[in-house]
């Protein structure tokens, strides 16, 4: 690579200060490197590589750790222009990727402009005031007030390499769109943040896009667009703290769908299975997890809504800490009905009963949570091809339920019961969800305190919490004195027995 294919670099011999000019059709993305500057009325293009980057005439105290901008007469090329700029004019600053466990923004961290200078500054048409901040938009126009023409032009660098950014004007106007956090079957996702939020709340108010294209010749056929269309009608009927939030849809441009979803940080649980040691989750925060799950998939049902693909992979959480909030996604197989007859879903989370050709119930999601449990404890799914890549030998396997808990000595035998009572062939048989409630795994006073406590991290009513949880540790209690009385009625009845064999060996 030769000095014309990427970057020359400038620096000053009196100071610190650094630019560096590039060329933008021949760009090559680094970790560094995270925006773009073009000073139009130069054709400069400066990469912006700090958190922290100032532009302006001159500066008297450069900080090392900070990247400067220094105009000169070629940048402004009218003299009288030039001398109206601060020497400190404004700031262009990188939301910092802090230590903390909410959503990494990583290359798609978004930036803020703050003016500085006494003249103020003007961003896509609208005046900053000396100290007012604005957030940056793909592709914002930056000029000084004093000079009529436009002078700067902002790009993040993910957008160089994304030519798939094209997006509806309504939506551009609403948001900052950023690059892609995720794919579907059905459409890319990516980070978007309200516009009219300031950059303090960028973290907090950044919410998920997914873009679904429906009008080309290359993409969705009508039975994926029905599934999209489902998943929006049965989104829009629900609201729960374990399910995910349909925050806003709309068409446009007769070509794109756009769903606008909460933002779940720590990613899906998969990623947090494989993430983990050994590549599995320890037997307590599996318990955390499926306390969450379990809420969830009872909220659906006590709403008539079957999900029918659930699995690791439509399981996300809010962050990467030590106890996040567990939510459902993807519904775009969830059926309004207690009764159904299409075989769908993930085959290695899939009941037995849905390849037959009668109907099958909400107990095909107890399954599903009998193999995500599995999975959690084992770090492997319990219906495994082992690599073989027989779908048909899988399917027999599925419907004969045949599975080993052979290396679950690590886990509890009451771990174990649960998700034998869950994978059990015959739906009858299968727990329903307030049963597995009151199975004595999910008995944890220290877990339910664990997630109380996370429900107050994510700023939910206490007291509306608290009495959901109570209602669950009711029906807990009811099956511990249930318990009891069985035992104390199997010890009378083991009791009269022994006195009647007694008699009857007298006689």
């Amino acid at each position: 690579m030769n000095s014309q294919d990427f970057a020359t670099q400038e620096f000053s011999n009196s100071s610190q200060y650094y630019t560096a000019q590039v060329d933008v059709e021949n760009t090559q993305v680094l970790a560094q490197h995270w925006g773009m500057l073009n000073i139009i009325t130069s054709n400069k293009w400066i990469e912006l590589i700090k958190d922290n980057v100032h532009i302006g005439r001159t500066f008297s105290h450069p900080n090392e750790s900070d990247q400067y901008v220094i105009l000169d007469k070629h940048d402004l090329p009218q003299y009288n222009v030039f001398q109206r700029v601060s020497s400190h004019h404004f700031t262009i600053q990188k939301l910092n990727n802090d230590e903390s466990n909410d959503f990494p923004f990583g290359e798609n961290q978004p930036a803020f402009i703050i003016s500085k200078g006494q003249n103020g500054l003007i961003v896509d048409d609208e005046m900053l005031k000396k100290g007012e901040k604005k957030i940056l938009k793909n592709n914002s126009l930056i000029k000084f007030p004093f000079y009529m023409h436009k002078t700067f032009q902002f790009k993040y660098w993910w957008s160089l390499n994304d030519p798939s950014i094209t997006c509806s004007s309504i939506l551009l106007k609403n948001y900052l769109v950023c690059g892609i956090i995720g794919r579907g079957s059905c459409g890319s996702v990516r980070l978007v943040i309200p516009l009219k939020k300031m950059p303090e709340e960028m973290k907090s108010k950044a919410v998920a896009l997914k873009t679904i294209v429906y009008n080309t010749s290359t993409v969705y056929n009508s039975t994926a667009l029905d599934t999209v269309k489902n998943e929006v009608d049965i989104m829009k009927k629900l609201s729960y703290r374990h399910v995910m939030s349909l925050l806003n849809h709309f068409t446009a441009d007769d070509k794109y769908l756009y769903l606008l979803f909460d933002l779940m940080g720590g990613g899906d649980l998969l990623k947090r299975i494989v993430d983990s040691p050994d590549r599995r989750l320890s037997e307590t925060d599996s318990k955390f997890f499926f306390l969450q799950l379990v809420k969830g998939v009872n909220y659906l049902h006590s709403n008539h809504v079957t999900h029918r693909d659930i699995k690791a992979e439509n399981v996300f959480l809010s962050n990467r800490g030590i106890s996040p909030l567990l939510r459902i996604g993807d519904f775009g197989l969830s059926k309004i009905s207690d009764a159904m007859s299409t075989i769908c879903g993930t085959l290695l989370y899939t009941a037995p009963e849905v390849f037959e050709s009668s109907l099958y119930s909400q107990k095909v999601d107890i399954w599903s949570l009998g193999c995500l449990l599995y999975a959690m404890l084992s770090g492997k799914v319990p219906f495994a091809d082992q690599g073989s890549g027989n779908e048909k030998l899988l399917e027999e396997k599925i419907k004969k339920a045949e599975y080993s808990l052979k290396g679950f000595n690590h886990v509890s035998l009451s771990s174990k019961n649960l998700i034998n009572h869950m994978l059990q062939k015959n739906p009858a048989l299968r727990l329903d969800t307030t049963q597995i409630f009151k199975h004595d795994w999910l008995i944890d006073q220290t877990n339910f305190e664990r997630l109380m406590k996370t429900y107050q991290n994510h700023g939910f009513p206490e007291n509306e919490c608290r009495e959901e949880l109570l209602m669950v540790m009711q029906l807990q209690n009811l099956a511990i004195t249930e318990n009891r009385q069985k035992l104390y009625a199997d010890n009378n009845l083991h009791y009269s027995d022994m006195q009647a064999a007694k008699r009857q060996r007298l006689q």
